[in-house]
């Protein structure tokens, strides 16, 4: 799992670029009218197209802000200034232009422009959280390389990170692999490791090296690629400039030894997670060892940053290193430095404060169980969570494993379920995330549009919920 900024998700694009041409005829035409109709041309009717103008931008700002937050509520009246006037957005609702109530899942945006009194209105139909499968074909095999991801067979995956550049890459746990879905063709192919398990290849080409059930990938922002290579105790590094593996931390014997010496020196014991700070810090998710590791990037010093060792639940409000945490899984970093722990067999989410270094329970109550839709995340149950995932905006996304569900909680600190009915399956494409089912999640990305990416483990698959599509074009008026 990674935090970036990704790519605009593709059916964004096309939405901006649909308003866009409509723009752009809009105004080709008057100004046709200008050269060959001038007279008939009045001031009003240019305040008319410059107000079109106004709501079109207001439009593009309404989408970018849903993409990001299906929760905004809008832009009051007097709003932003755009070129000759300005433009707000009325708070998105649950009724047609008519009154009727939009089915479940569906909102109205209504942009208003005004140049000079005059007003022009564009509504448009949007829903969210529509799901889909964006590799494998449920069937477990390893086989569509350079081919269509959808066409693709993967073999239990896991982890996944989104790149800068909108490009998706997963830890095909079971096929020894890890492997990336370009973001503008939707090919597929494989970046790290030959398929056969083992642990061999360092300082040559990621593509001919073995790894042994890796479960977790970061991609950074400069495109390094890392890798929780858990059959193998080991973090490895990925080159983005040369192609070439390296190992980052462990020795390749499981245990827990080392702290205060050099990382490629110490012993890890099947690491699960992966998180890398801006200034290249890196934090694992060392999960038998029921600790979180960090070493710093510039001596490759190895340090532990959260747990004693043994195995519990306790610690909060004290130093996290202090505190006892139970098979730590996915690890994410927010971008205040905050870091958020998948506390799996604890059922809790406990966030490390990057300012002070003091361990809370963020979500969950250590009591596995499935409750606490719509109520403090603190005050409901979770099962065996294994990733998390802060978005830009504040949400946290959780892969709520047991439960066969990925959970959001809000800045305010509220949960709902944004996909999985809590049922192990695999229907549900084409429709509402909530309404889908998903088998055994243990991998969550998530894109700057608020598009995430779910490693669909006993599925198979790689699934994508949209932040939102737009579904229809109302009307637009003066």
């Amino acid at each position: 799992m990674s935090r970036r900024a990704a790519a605009p998700d593709a059916g964004f694009s096309v939405v901006l670029a649909v308003f866009s041409i409509l723009l752009l005829v809009t105004l080709g035409i008057a100004m046709v009218s200008i050269v060959v109709e001038d007279s008939d041309l009045s001031v009003a009717h240019v305040q008319e197209n410059q107000a079109f103008y106004a709501a079109h931008a207001g439009l593009e700002y309404a989408l970018a802000k849903l993409a990001a937050n299906w929760s905004w509520g809008g832009l009051p009246s007097p709003g932003k200034n755009v070129g000759a006037g300005s433009f707000w957005i009325a708070p998105p609702d649950a009724v047609d232009e008519n009154g009727n109530p939009l089915p479940a899942g569906r909102k109205r945006v209504i942009s208003t422009g005004v140049v000079a009194g005059t007003k022009r209105e564009i509504q448009v139909q949007v829903t969210g959280g529509l799901i889909s499968t964006h590799a494998g074909t449920g069937a477990a095999g390893y086989s569509g390389d350079v081919g269509a991801a959808t066409s693709a067979q993967l073999r239990h995956p896991e982890g996944v990170a989104v790149a800068s550049n909108g490009d998706v890459y997963f830890a095909d746990t079971d096929n020894n692999v890890v492997r990336k879905v370009a973001f503008a063709t939707g090919v597929i192919t494989t970046v790290a490791g030959t398929g056969s398990p083992g642990s061999s290849g360092d300082g040559g080409l990621a593509t001919s090296a073995q790894l042994k059930t890796p479960e977790d990938v970061f991609v950074t922002a400069s495109g390094d690629l890392y890798i929780a290579d858990t059959g193998n105790h080991e973090i490895r590094r990925v080159s983005a400039a040369t192609g070439i593996i390296t190992t980052a931390a462990g020795n390749g014997s499981p245990g827990s030894s080392g702290d205060g010496g050099a990382a490629t020196s110490a012993r890890l014991n099947s690491p699960r997670g992966i998180a890398v700070a801006s200034n290249g810090d890196f934090y694992i998710g060392d999960r038998s060892n029921n600790k979180i590791r960090k070493v710093t990037a510039l001596i490759g010093l190895i340090t532990t940053y959260a747990g004693t060792g043994t195995a519990g639940y306790s610690g909060d409000g004290a130093l996290a290193a202090a505190a006892r945490l139970n098979r730590p899984q996915g690890i994410h970093l927010a971008s205040n430095g905050d870091l958020y722990i998948a506390d799996a067999q604890n059922s809790a989410i406990r966030k490390v404060a990057a300012g002070t270094g003091i361990i809370t329970t963020y979500a969950g109550t250590g009591a596995a169980g499935f409750s606490g839709d719509g109520g403090a995340a603190t005050s409901a149950q979770l099962n065996g969570p294994e990733a998390v995932h802060p978005s830009s905006v504040g949400d946290l996304y959780i892969a709520d494993t047991g439960n066969n569900r990925i959970r959001r909680v809000s800045p305010g600190g509220t949960i709902t379920t944004v996909a999985g009915t809590g049922t192990a399956g695999a229907a549900g494409d084409g429709g509402a995330a909530t309404a889908a089912q998903l088998d055994t999640p243990r991998g969550i990305g998530l894109s700057s549009t608020g598009a995430y990416y779910i490693g669909d483990r006993n599925n198979n698959k790689i699934r994508k919920v949209m932040s939102f599509a737009v579904v229809a074009w109302v009307e637009t008026r003066t």
